[in-house]
């Protein structure tokens, strides 16, 4: 069922939009201390790798002349990808086409946007067509494990903005906060990876699974449009077992407006009264639940 932007809007008071967004939800490898070179493990030799799909369409996997990369380089081949690229397995393929309408128009935006934008321009509306059908097709699975806890493993933002596990080890306080890494970050695409872990505040599942239900007062809950599960429907995209990272850093750009397009305005207005806390509690408990 489609909920209309008037009714919505009718639900949910009239407030400020929040300008800032934490710096967890948008890492960054230019900014935050480095271990030296020397002391960053080299990627094992010869791991295995997630088999090649042969059903999958060449655009996927080895793009488009002229710059546009292989969707698979960053999205994986089982479109499950990282907290800051984005989980395509699943999505519906008219959500992905109007998502990459979208970057070219310039109503979607933001710092991760650039190479998106970039090869959006490229692309053809058949094109994206194609590599909708072919990722809304695949079964997503969750692969992210969320851990409640007052301390974190001591992290760093290392190169594709990704973050990765301190090479001496230790431990740091949590703060309000979600710390995402993989585990086995050199072997992301293995056969064998583990995923991601996704550390949060203690009671952040619990407080979640309020808003996500109710909305606490704060917003409307998120079934109203996402489904009872929050695994989507056929134009709207599914929330469940998604990177909280992502999912929070979506929240923020919703709300400073570098998520335009159809469906800005609605998420505009009903992300407007959310805490950081709230958002934080929000993404911990719906990357907590299984995505199909």
């Amino acid at each position: 069922m489609r909920i209309s932007a008037a009714l919505i809007i009718a639900m949910l008071p009239v407030v400020a939009f929040a300008a800032q967004a934490p710096d967890w939800a948008f890492p960054d490898e230019d900014f935050g201390p480095q271990p030296p070179a020397d002391a960053v493990p080299a990627p094992a030799a010869n791991a295995p790798r997630l088999p090649h799909d042969p059903a999958a369409p060449a655009i996927v996997t080895a793009g488009k002349d002229g710059g546009v990369r292989a969707c698979d380089g960053c999205h994986f081949v089982n479109g499950l990808g990282e907290p800051q690229t984005s989980a395509l397995a699943g999505l519906p393929s008219t959500y992905f086409v109007q998502t990459m309408a979208d970057f070219r128009s310039g109503a979607r935006k933001g710092p991760r946007a650039g190479n998106m934008i970039t090869m959006a321009k490229m692309l053809t509306d058949e094109e994206n067509k194609v590599i909708g059908d072919y990722y809304a097709a695949l079964k997503p699975t969750l692969w992210i494990k969320v851990i409640e806890s007052a301390t974190v493993p001591k992290t760093y933002v290392g190169p594709n903005n990704q973050r990765r596990l301190w090479p001496a080890g230790g431990d740091e306080p949590a703060g309000a906060r979600v710390i995402e890494f993989a585990p086995d970050t050199f072997n992301l695409r293995g056969a064998n990876s583990q995923g991601f872990a996704a550390y949060v505040p203690p009671g952040s599942i619990a407080r979640g699974e309020t808003l996500v239900n109710t909305g606490g007062g704060k917003t409307v809950a998120c079934g109203t449009c996402h489904g009872s599960t929050w695994t989507g429907a056929v134009e709207v995209p599914g929330l469940a077992g998604r990177s909280p990272v992502y999912s929070a850093r979506q929240i923020y750009m919703y709300r400073n407006g570098d998520r335009g397009g159809p469906n800005g305005e609605i998420m505009k207005w009903v992300v407007a009264n959310l805490e950081d806390s709230d958002i934080i509690a929000i993404v911990a408990y719906l990357a907590s639940r299984p995505p199909s």
